[in-house]
């Protein structure tokens, strides 16, 4: 398994301070896809002061598949976005949470610390769900929890 806990910094940086849900490619390659075409959660932004973590999957796609703050949490699975409640509670940046669908079933997200990263932290893991079929399916994930900076009066 490829070591992915120094792909971080530039997650950091053109996903959460840009609130995209994907890094593959250059600026010049990039072309936008209709939602319909996404694979993965809609780009999300954290408002003044508030905290969240950014869940992508840890393979060539890197798609954006979770975003958790105090109020809301979303997973993207079987191909479809959905709210999801956190079962266990903890901090944001607690290394085991579990968050249950909306048809019961538990789904685990298991973290281990990666870098300190200037406004944030990151992490690598795993998420685990079931299949249609019933089956375990295994998700490695790479994850940052940072914050957006307070807006001061001035």
């Amino acid at each position: 398994m490829r070591n992915t806990k120094f792909i971080f910094p530039a997650l950091f940086f053109a996903c959460v301070l840009n609130a995209c849900g994907t890094t593959a490619g250059s600026t010049a390659d990039k072309v936008s896809e209709p939602a319909s075409v996404r694979t993965g959660l809609s780009p999300q932004k954290l408002s003044p002061g508030e905290c969240g973590l950014f869940i992508w999957t840890a393979n060539d796609a890197r798609s954006f598949i979770g975003f958790e703050t105090s109020n809301v949490a979303k997973l993207y699975l079987d191909e479809k976005p959905m709210a999801v409640t956190r079962e266990d509670e903890g901090e944001l940046n607690a290394l085991e949470r579990r968050y249950k669908l909306p048809d019961g079933q538990n789904v685990p997200l298991s973290l281990e610390p990666g870098k300190d990263l200037k406004g944030g932290e990151s992490f690598s893991g795993q998420l685990t769900s079931k299949t249609s079929e019933g089956w375990d399916r295994v998700t490695p994930i790479v994850a940052l929890a940072s914050c957006a900076p307070r807006i001061s009066a001035k």
